[in-house]
């Protein structure tokens, strides 16, 4: 997959640039990091065992994003789907094509029926699309969307997954990709996991947490970004909905209260100076999983969700209520008043919360990530209005320590391999590349 990219910068977490010496840089233009920096974190952990019988889990480094991010549509017939079918639908037969070479290759699946095997989907609409040979297998997404049946619901006919299309040689048959959106919800919270973004501190380096200057929270609340109003499929409206009626009735002037995609009037910074400055930051989808809960959380700002029937990151593991809010889209038009009957002892514990939860949100155990975010803590120590704390272990408990954690956690209910628990071990994490 990644020797055929036509940009060295696409579907990597990080690239080699000339005029360093044995230096990376990391790629955090790319929103889809999770398949090559997971594979690499694991591929280095101390939790991988190149013993098979010994494993746990098996992981599946299967690039689809990265599929669907540089071909766009297909390279048929290499990957079936087309020859102009939308770009999900490759994916998802590259994915059956991954299963079929699991079930003839190896032995490994049959184990556990695929419970005991992990895979990656983090494209924008995340496991919907995940064929239905593949349900049994834990996967790790940002969109936890939990309704049944369900429909595509991209604004985007390339990424529209509910289209009719054919595998020429593992589905004859002819419904697409055998999806079954009638029986499967595109994430199950009993053996999936919504996950963190993954981005190098440097996104991050205005954060509080990270020795950034504490702010003045003047604003009740905030979003910018893309509102595309032409497009009314995408965020299900609500961006368009909320950017409308925030002008229409002056949210700005009356409650400080900014939806956009630019800066508030007469104000200039950057994103993430806002993001500190406000009080409550709007968690709102995109076409499919957004990084505002993160955007918002990382600068201790309270992310409010406006996204029904979705789970967002850690919610099945984490009490998302202890640091966030969550808003129905059928009480959108209220946004002012419920934000502003938020009790302000209520305020405090949340923001308390925060604090307690950020480093989930980052992948510092990454040795690359970690010591970015130790050079910003050191390099800010001895500025007077620092937060910096230099007693901050960023190898533990960060967002590649959770997904660990919980993977222990959970090795009993695996089948009837499971081992039984004796003494306390780690967990054991084989790779089935095929190198």
């Amino acid at each position: 997959m990644l020797q055929f990219r036509t940009e060295k910068w696409q579907c990597v977490h990080r690239l080699w640039v000339l005029g360093r010496q044995n230096e990376s840089v990391s790629n955090d233009g790319n929103l889809h990091q999770p398949e090559p920096g997971l594979h690499e974190m694991l591929s280095q952990s101390e939790h991988r065992t190149l013993n098979p019988a010994e494993a746990d889990y098996f992981f599946m480094p299967i690039y689809v994003r990265c599929l669907t991010s540089f071909i766009y549509a297909a390279d048929f017939p290499v990957f079936h789907g087309g020859p102009f079918a939308p770009r999900t639908h490759a994916a998802t037969n590259m994915f059956i094509g991954a299963h079929h070479w699991l079930k003839t290759h190896l032995p490994y699946w049959e184990r556990n029926g695929g419970r005991d095997h992990i895979l990656v989907a983090v494209h924008d609409e995340g496991s919907c699309w995940v064929p239905s040979v593949l349900r049994p297998a834990i996967h790790l997404v940002h969109w936890g969307r939990t309704d049944v049946p369900h429909t595509s619901e991209s604004g985007y006919a390339p990424d529209n997954y509910s289209i009719n299309a054919t595998h020429p040689v593992w589905q004859p048959e002819g419904h697409f990709a055998k999806l079954q959106q009638d029986k499967y919800p595109c994430y199950d919270p009993s053996k999936d996991l919504v996950i963190p973004m993954m981005h190098s501190p440097t996104k991050y380096k205005q954060s509080p947490f990270l020795g950034g200057p504490e702010r003045n929270r003047t604003m009740l609340a905030f979003f910018k970004g893309r509102i595309q109003p032409d497009n009314p499929k995408y965020s299900r409206g609500t961006r368009q909905f909320l950017a409308n009626i925030s002008q229409a009735e002056d949210w700005w002037g009356k409650h400080r209260i900014w939806i956009g995609e630019t800066a508030p009037p007469g104000h200039k910074g950057l994103y993430t100076d806002f993001l500190a400055q406000s009080t409550f930051c709007l968690a709102l989808m995109g076409d499919g999983w957004t990084a505002r809960f993160e955007d918002g959380l990382m600068n201790g700002c309270i992310p409010v969700i406006i996204i029904d029937n979705v789970q967002l990151t850690w919610h099945s593991i984490m009490d998302l209520d202890a640091y966030s809010l969550r808003v129905a889209q059928k009480d959108m038009a209220r946004l002012p008043e419920i934000l502003k009957a938020v009790p302000p002892k209520d305020v405090a514990r949340m923001q308390a919360n925060i604090r307690k939860v950020w480093r989930r949100h980052l992948w510092t155990s990454y040795r690359p990530y970690g010591e970015v975010a130790r050079q910003l803590i050191q390099s800010r120590q001895n500025e007077p209005a620092s937060q910096a704390r230099s007693d901050i272990d960023f190898g533990q408990d960060d967002a590649f320590s959770t997904i660990i954690q919980w993977l222990y956690a959970r090795v009993d209910d695996l089948g009837a391999h499971a081992p039984t628990r004796g003494s306390p071990r780690r967990n054991e994490v084989h790779s089935v590349d095929q190198r």
